[in-house]
């Protein structure tokens, strides 16, 4: 129960969090107004027909997509902090006035948000199919994903250009670490359409639309995605009104 949040410690709210798909970061009170804004969802035993991401349950996908719409309809405060010097440069520049200049700053912290959820959506996402596992914050591996069975450990990446040179050292160090562990590592840029390639590490870099191919063994999976959630967000501007929509299916 909601009101039963207040008594409960971080980890219990963490993991009840994680259970929801949503994000972990933030203190108690951050953990605790997200779980009171995201109850849980009524099970729905059919889904709709317009649903094509089998073998993801629908209830899960439902979980993740709510991420999305809660920055959409800005329920999530964006965690990134101006900086004022570009801030002000900016409004220079282009002759803005102080609203002007404040509007297309929390426009564009919130599309930082925005991005930043879509990469908690796949994921979650990925991390549903047979076998994996979502290695939140804290795993021995400090990977993104890992399957256990097929040994396999991922780092995901929004984009090539979401890593500087020290990032991108540090992902492929721990990479190189679960190869040694006999894994196969696998660096997944989810957005751009990289070509496939292996490279002196032994590490394997692959698209989004290549990873989602060889997670659901269909070519068109993160095509289907795309489909999908162009659909909900044309028909559907809020997350209640989505939901409410499934009663009456």
């Amino acid at each position: 129960m909601s009101e039963d949040y207040g008594k409960m410690t971080n980890l219990e709210l963490v993991k009840v969090c994680r259970e929801r798909g949503l994000i972990i970061k933030g203190n108690k009170a951050d953990l605790v107004g997200r779980l009171r804004d995201n109850p849980p969802i009524k099970n729905i035993e059919t889904p709709p027909e317009w649903y094509t991401l089998n073998p993801i349950p629908f209830m899960l996908f439902l979980q993740f997509i709510r991420l999305i719409y809660n920055v959409l309809e800005a329920k999530t405060n964006p965690e990134s902090k101006e900086d004022e010097f570009a801030k002000e440069a900016w409004k220079a520049f282009h002759n803005l006035s102080d609203e002007e200049s404040n509007t297309f700053h929390k426009e564009m912290l919130m599309y930082r948000a925005y991005t930043m959820a879509w990469g908690v959506f796949h994921q979650n996402l990925m991390s549903s199919f047979e076998g994996w596992t979502n290695c939140h914050t804290g795993h021995e591996s400090k990977c993104d994903l890992v399957n256990n069975i097929k040994k396999w450990v991922a780092e995901l990446k929004n984009n090539v250009n979401t890593m500087n040179s020290d990032s991108q050292n540090s992902v492929i160090q721990k990479l190189v670490k679960q190869k040694n562990k006999k894994y196969t590592p696998y660096l997944v840029i989810i957005n751009g359409g990289i070509k496939r390639k292996t490279d002196k590490h032994g590490i394997e870099w692959i698209s989004g639309k290549d990873f989602y191919a060889e997670l659901s063994g269909r070519e068109s999976f993160m095509s289907e995605i795309l489909t999908v959630t162009n659909k909900l967000f044309k028909d559907h501007k809020t997350f209640k009104s989505l939901y409410d929509s499934l009663e009456h299916v």
